[in-house]
């Protein structure tokens, strides 16, 4: 049995319990403000990143089909992350792709987290023997959860994997903290929350990298609270800590996997030396926002890469003593050590360890560190009322005021950012007017001026893009687009080929290329384009219709055919496949069948008179 540190804290036998009445308020609460601060996200399209995780996601369409569930494709974000895969697949199942259920599920995930969060900091406020454990519980988790910083995390359907792992990470503290109970449990339940605990761990490691840091979080609390060292907490706990470190297993075998491109110090842009100094300017970002969440952006791709470490040695003095205060606090077991510990250690593996190459920083890495600075900022706040303002039913006035007047000001702030979400268009100019020389984000708000029709306006924010980065291919495919369709043909296939050439891979160019052949009538040269094309991008029913009606026209009718097939099993509603496809068939002699499929076009196209011409046709 160890010997208790003169400077412990002591476990109360009887600890003061807050009235159930008081919890069931608590949760209606934080219920209540996550819906009302979150509830106008519902109206959100997919922007970004949803795209490739969800609209030309694959892998999500046949839920019955867990093994392609289960196995996301790469070069996405759900890439290595089967668990939101699937949870991305039960919302096309419920909806499709329409947004409504993806932002649903979002907006419980993340109540999920706020209520775990309080339970959490209940029962550690239980263990400091701090008297009444709700009402101190509610007011951090409640600033927390309103906090503007988690709209990228909660409105942004795809990155859920930021909200689903702190979610589980969350249950995972929170089961374990259950199954440390010394009093008024039997084996039995200890046993049940011990399970619980490595189940949670377990998900949220498919879920995404950042959960490593779990297990350690979970001892170092027990150790601070509880045990009173490393060693004595796995002692008296073998199979809760064996458990959560055998779920490092899953963790391993995805990260190696999947991950791989983009997790690890592969970065070519930077050292991993430099990568670390960049981190310091980006964390110290991060603490600005958490406090002053003003201008928040989607995006930050242009964040500079630190050269040398004058240019960030003001932030590595913050950075670095905060460090050091944080190994004090844990040292000393004083609470706010336990809180800076949370901070950097849920950072580290984006920020140190296993920093994410495509993304230098990210608004919704603080979705978990946030709750540490909310602590902290709780715990000094109230030490000041209590230093300066008597009696205590004032300073409690006092207190609820500020709780109240943040949660106000936050909740406003989240539902103004919420409705950026409601129009890419907004969301993407928003995000260039905060970050012009951002390469991604002068090519997405062309992206979503194209996607309108207004070529002519998207033109421009494509050529920026190329300009600020040459070597960036997709700016170069998207301006090679406009070009095209300006009727700048021999441009577009300079650039297109330049395109190509910088990402072999880009099958969006290879297409472009198609059309602009397609645009000349030179259909054998489309097809061989398209083709490519199509090999690269499988699931696009788009591409497969112009390569069916390049194959077509170069008078290859029944490999035309298995391409307008192939589109409508991806696409039904596609009315170039259904109109070309009608046409062969009429050609064939099976007018039933063309009659079938030139009744589907029209539900798409009911103006169109040679697509009714074409119907009387197969019906004569």
């Amino acid at each position: 049995m160890p010997r208790k540190p003169r400077n412990a804290v002591p476990i109360r036998r009887r600890p003061a319990e807050s009235p159930t009445s008081h919890i069931i308020v608590c949760v209606v609460i934080l219920v209540a403000a996550v819906v009302a601060a979150f509830g106008n996200g519902i109206r959100g399209r997919f922007v970004f990143d949803d795209i490739e995780a969800i609209v030309e996601n694959p892998s999500i369409r046949r839920l019955s089909d867990l093994r392609t569930v289960l196995s996301p494709p790469v070069d996405t974000t759900v890439a290595g992350r089967p668990l939101v895969n699937l949870s991305l697949a039960i919302n096309f199942a419920i909806g499709k792709l329409d947004p409504t259920s993806y932002h649903v599920a979002n907006i419980a995930i993340h109540a999920a987290a706020a209520l775990l969060l309080f339970g959490i900091l209940r029962r550690m406020l239980k263990l400091l023997d701090s008297g009444a454990t709700a009402w101190p519980a509610l007011a951090m988790a409640l600033i927390w959860e309103v906090h503007p910083l988690h709209t990228e995390s909660v409105t942004y359907v795809s990155t859920r994997t930021e909200s689903l792992m702190g979610m589980l990470l969350l249950a995972t503290l929170y089961c374990s903290l259950r199954a440390m109970a010394p009093v008024g449990q039997t084996g039995v339940r200890r046993r049940l929350w011990t399970g619980l605990a490595i189940l949670a761990s377990a998900a949220g490691m498919a879920t995404k990298e950042v959960m490593a840091v779990a297990p350690l979080l979970v001892l170092l609390v027990d150790r601070q609270f509880v045990s009173f060292s490393f060693a004595a907490a796995c002692r008296a706990r073998p199979w809760l800590y064996g458990g959560l470190a055998g779920t490092w297993a899953i963790f391993a075998a995805l990260t190696l996997g999947a991950r791989g491109k983009s997790v690890g110090f592969s970065y070519s842009e930077a050292t991993p030396l430099q990568y670390f100094m960049t981190q310091l300017g980006v964390i110290t970002h991060y603490l600005g926002l958490a406090f002053w969440p003003s201008p928040l952006t989607l995006d930050y791709q242009d964040w500079p890469v630190a050269r040398s470490f004058i240019t960030v040695w003001p932030q590595a003095v913050l950075i670095l003593g905060l460090i050091a205060a944080a190994l004090l606090g844990v040292l000393r077991r004083h609470p706010l050590g336990l809180a800076g510990a949370w901070f950097l250690l849920v950072l580290a593996p984006t920020s140190s360890v296993i920093p994410i190459v495509t993304e230098i920083a990210a608004e919704r890495r603080m979705y978990l560190p946030l709750a540490a600075v909310v602590a902290v900022v709780f715990f000094l706040v109230q030490r000041g009322l209590r230093r300066v303002v008597e009696p205590a039913s004032l300073r409690r006035v006092i207190g609820g005021g500020v709780i109240g007047a943040a949660t106000i000001a936050l909740g406003v702030a989240t539902i103004n950012r919420n409705q950026l979400y409601a129009s890419p268009l907004e969301l993407w100019r928003q995000t260039v007017a905060v970050r012009p020389q951002n390469v991604r984000a002068q090519h997405n708000l062309g992206l979503v001026l194209a996607s309108d029709g207004r070529w002519s306006e998207a033109e421009p924010h494509f050529r920026t893009a190329v300009q600020i980065e040459p070597r960036y291919a997709r700016a170069q495919t998207g301006l090679a687009m406009a070009l095209t369709v300006a009727g700048r043909l021999d441009e577009a296939e300079a650039i297109f080929a330049t395109a190509i050439r910088l990402d072999p891979s880009d099958g969006l160019a290879r297409l472009g290329l198609g059309n602009v052949f397609m645009s000349r009538g030179d259909w054998a040269a489309a097809a061989g384009h398209f083709r490519d094309g199509v090999r690269i991008r499988p699931a696009d029913s788009r591409a497969r219709s112009n390569f069916g009606l390049a194959l077509r026209n170069a008078g290859n009718a029944a490999e035309a055919a298995e391409q307008f097939r192939a589109a409508l099993a991806l696409d039904p509603s596609d009315w170039l496949a259904n109109s070309q496809l009608g046409w062969l068939m009429l050609e064939a002699g099976r007018k039933r069948e063309a009659a079938a499929h030139f009744e589907a076009a029209l539900r798409q196209r009911p103006n169109d008179a040679e697509l009714r011409r074409a119907l009387q046709q197969a019906r004569g």
